[in-house]
């Protein structure tokens, strides 16, 4: 994998094309190496397959159930502020 060097304030400066690039970044303070950025980009996206790989076994039960998940959403956060029985 390629590695980039750069320094302190050149990362500072270009901090967001560094965030969507898939290069690993050495970064520097005065010639020495004090660190590395290592994007995560291809993570997200594995986070976000496995997030609808789980939701299909809930959307068929609601489905089966002819339950809108919409129609639900109030109900949840309504939940969500009362105070818990659990302590």
């Amino acid at each position: 994998m390629k590695t980039t060097v750069v320094g302190v304030r050149e990362f500072r400066l270009r901090m967001a094309r560094y965030f969507s690039s898939s290069t690993t970044i050495a970064v520097t303070r005065h010639g020495l190496t004090i660190g590395y950025f290592i994007p995560t980009k291809g993570l997200a996206d594995a986070d976000d397959v496995s997030l609808k790989i789980a939701s299909k076994p809930l959307s068929s039960l609601l489905e089966a159930k002819s339950v809108d998940a919409l129609a639900l959403a109030p109900e949840c956060k309504a939940a969500r502020k009362r105070p818990s029985r659990t302590k």
